[in-house]
């Protein structure tokens, strides 16, 4: 026994367990290999899917186009059914290399003419390693290099093109409103980026008495919900030292906006601008961490970083903390569907249940197939399917009050 030693045992990281069941991908290439498994779809993933399927469908090359894999992309994803290969994924959103390919034949059957733009109606892809608006690669901000990044949300377009419209500059108009930055991947320094935007940032237009009523209802509003999370921050997370995820303190900031305050109610609110916000008030007295998976923790100070994560996954594998979260997602929807609609004839008649299946909110539909179906496989029979709807119209009619 005396001989014995300790052994140092080498962490593996935990890999999220495997959701692929039912799911099919639907950008599949059958010459791949080690496919891995079937992920679900983001919205921003969805969102470049589609765009990459607008680019191939408009080339004439067979190669690029992809005709047999485009034509299996739905106008919109089916979270049970349809996911990725993340190979098969990058295979189908890389367009650079194709690109290239398309342009040396060209320029092998005419050397003499010269490439520019989009001569055969595609979109060409702008450089990756030039810089938008200082059109140089390497740049050092305060002895440190700032990198290049790619253009891949709307904020980021939509503010590059109001500064481009308001300072008049016919160069990066001509770019941004030739096709869409996103689509061309273009890339930029991010400090670049902001001193283009920066000096129309203070650039006001006129605004009438109407607007400034809405910005001040609106203000009111965000400001109301979140004094609401800031009691709840306090109360649960800091003196009950409780651990919480970003999403689940989102989720219940959009659900105060749509209960009191449903005309501000804004269902594409950020979660890091919560987050900001947080960290504002409260300063050091709550932290964050980022797991490798799913949305950040918040916890207190006086919490030790190894007991939030222990909680968190308890949390998270508490079979009654994901009823609830489910059940809040669920309100949410249901609130949001019918917030335009037209009042329901109390109780439903057959016709009603038949012509105003679009009313009722798909994640509900899906829930309630899920629930009766067979172990779960999403398939159901035409009565079932009357009655999910039948259950559904109860379930809505009580959580909009008789809406």
């Amino acid at each position: 026994m005396a001989s014995e030693k300790p052994v140092n045992l080498k962490k593996h990281k935990k890999r999220r367990p495997s959701d692929s069941y039912g799911r099919v991908c639907i950008i599949h290439n059958s010459n791949l290999s080690n496919y891995g498994d079937v992920k679900p779809f983001t919205e921003i993933g969805w969102k470049k899917i589609c765009d990459i399927k607008c680019i191939r469908l408009q080339s004439d090359n067979p190669k690029i186009k992809l005709s047999n894999i485009c034509e299996q992309i739905p106008e919109a994803p089916n979270d049970f059914c349809h996911g990725y290969h993340r190979p098969c994924y990058q295979t189908f959103t890389s367009l650079r290399q194709t690109e290239k390919r398309k342009a040396n034949e060209q320029e092998e059957h005419s050397p003499r003419k010269k490439r520019t733009l989009n001569s055969q109606g595609t979109t060409l892809l702008l450089p990756s390693d030039q810089c938008l608006f200082c059109k140089k690669k390497n740049k050092y901000v305060k002895r440190k290099q700032d990198y290049l990044v790619k253009c891949v949300t709307e904020t980021a377009k939509m503010s590059i093109l109001n500064a481009a419209q308001q300072k008049s500059d016919s160069r990066v108009l001509g770019i941004v409103e030739t096709a869409c930055l996103i689509a061309r991947e273009a890339h930029y320094h991010e400090s670049c980026r902001r001193d283009y935007t920066r000096n129309v940032a203070h650039t006001s237009l006129p605004t009438s008495t109407c607007n400034i009523e809405t910005q001040s209802k609106m203000e009111e509003a965000h400001s109301q919900a979140f004094h609401y999370i800031c009691d709840y921050v306090q109360k649960h997370i800091i003196d009950s030292a409780t651990v919480e995820r970003m999403t689940m303190l989102r989720e219940k900031y959009l659900t105060y906006l749509q209960s009191k305050y449903p005309q501000e109610y804004n269902p594409n609110y950020k979660t890091d601008k919560l987050k900001q916000k947080l960290q504002k008030h409260f300063g050091e007295k709550v932290q964050f961490w980022q797991p490798n998976y799913r949305s950040e923790l918040v916890y207190s100070n006086e919490v030790p970083k190894g007991c939030a994560i222990e909680a968190a996954f308890e949390s998270a594998s508490s079979e009654e903390r994901k009823l609830q979260e489910a059940a809040a997602t669920l309100r949410r929807f249901i609130l949001d569907s019918f917030k335009d609609h037209s009042h329901m004839p109390w109780p439903p008649t057959s016709e009603y249940l038949l012509s105003s299946g679009d009313q009722l909110p798909s994640a509900l539909l899906k829930f309630l197939t899920a629930l009766l179906s067979k172990q779960g496989t999403g398939h159901i029979s035409s009565r079932s399917e009357r009655l999910v709807r039948s259950m559904a119209q109860d379930i809505c009619y009580n959580v909009t009050c008789g809406q």
